[in-house]
């Protein structure tokens, strides 16, 4: 879930401290552009000024009723002014998202054209609604980048993005609705949202529920799994011993098996909920194993002439050897996923079964 936000939902929170961004952090990414950030800093000198003055208007009217005077110190405004801005372009990287929306590119005549007609988000005079446009173009240009992605968009300025009709103040005007289709955008994809309260309620809190609600789903897996023989027995009876030739697989010799596994470590991948009481989980048995094989005399002589020459990165012993073939082993990290349904109700894992295996070696590196 990316969210753009406007700047004027920046007005009452500059630095995004309070409880309602931590709650859309828990389960989405904000995403600003660059005309939010530098329109934000144009709003954070005017508040940052005001309010300075004022201090300083205060401190002058108790001085004038107090006997020691107050002595306020003096703020670096520019200072202040930048860290916002450091702030702000950095926010994106801190987050994880790795970048802000640039500007868009579009030209002059294009610009001017859609003012003519006074199409949203321009008055109907076109005499207003430039840098809004400018915000909606960097809010199309994040959702055509990130197909995938749901978009939410949020913004307080509905006498320019929201629909004419009083009644459906809530809905995306319909000049933007057809941006939405002509550039190729689901509109099952794009949300719109003219304030912060409403969009953390309908949106941000169920999803926030449901991850609770699969963290502690998680969390009883791992402990089902630790202190009970579930996954083992089923990794003994149905993996242990596995023919590995039909897995895309860089093995010793053809008609490999899994003997053993030395060691594990056991991810929980995802979790996906069936219906309320059964859940589809999938698992990673990410672990050392043991790969024997029988190969010809003759193969395995042209195998020790490449791992001499450095040609080969498995590391494998001779456990058995006759005129005719030998028998190899080899130690592997190997990644096991297995999937299986957790029922809610008895608390238990059934219906195991093995989904693909893959080894550690890089498919595009030569060895």
């Amino acid at each position: 879930m990316l969210i753009f936000i406007d700047t004027n939902i920046l007005y009452n929170d500059f630095y995004m401290k309070n409880v309602q961004f931590e709650l859309i952090r828990k389960v989405g990414t904000i995403v600003l552009g660059e005309i939010i950030i530098d329109e934000a800093c144009k709003k954070y000198r005017e508040r940052l000024i005001e309010s300075y003055n004022a201090l300083k208007n205060d401190e002058r009217s108790i001085n004038g009723l107090i006997h020691n005077p107050l002595n306020i110190s003096s703020i670096d405004i520019e200072s202040e002014i930048q860290e916002y801005r450091n702030f702000l372009e950095m926010y994106a990287f801190d987050r994880g998202m790795g970048e802000t929306i640039e500007y868009p590119t579009v030209s002059h005549k294009d610009v001017v054209a859609r003012a003519i007609i006074g199409k949203k988000p321009f008055k109907s005079d076109g005499k207003d609604g430039y840098r809004d446009y400018m915000v909606w173009l960097s809010c199309l240009k994040l959702a055509k980048r990130y197909t995938s992605e749901e978009i939410h968009f949020i913004t307080q300025n509905i006498a320019d993005f929201s629909a004419d009709n009083k009644e459906n103040k809530k809905r995306l005007h319909q000049d933007l609705l057809e941006d939405l289709e002509k550039n190729g955008i689901e509109n099952s994809c794009f949300h719109y949202w003219t304030n912060l309260k409403e969009f953390i309620e309908q949106s941000i809190k169920p999803q926030i529920v449901v991850l609770e609600n699969e963290e502690s789903i998680k969390r009883m897996i791992e402990s089902l799994i630790t202190d009970t023989d579930i996954l083992q027995d089923y990794i003994n009876n149905n993996i242990i011993g596995l023919d590995l030739t039909p897995y895309d697989l860089l093995l010793p010799c053809v008609g490999s098996i899994l003997k053993s596994i030395e060691s594990s470590d056991i991810e929980i991948d995802e979790i996906t909920a069936i219906d309320e009481k059964h859940y589809l989980i999938e698992l990673t048995v990410n672990g050392i194993c043991n790969i024997e094989g029988k190969m010809l005399l003759s193969e395995y002589y042209k195998l020790v002439k490449e791992y001499k020459q450095n040609e080969w990165v498995i590391d494998f012993d001779v456990v058995e050897k006759n005129e005719d073939a030998v028998t190899v082993q080899a130690m592997m990290q190997l990644y096991i996923h297995v999937n299986g349904k957790y029922s809610t109700s008895d608390k238990t894992i059934s219906s195991l079964q093995l989904d693909y295996i893959e080894d550690s070696y890089c498919d595009f590196c030569s060895y």
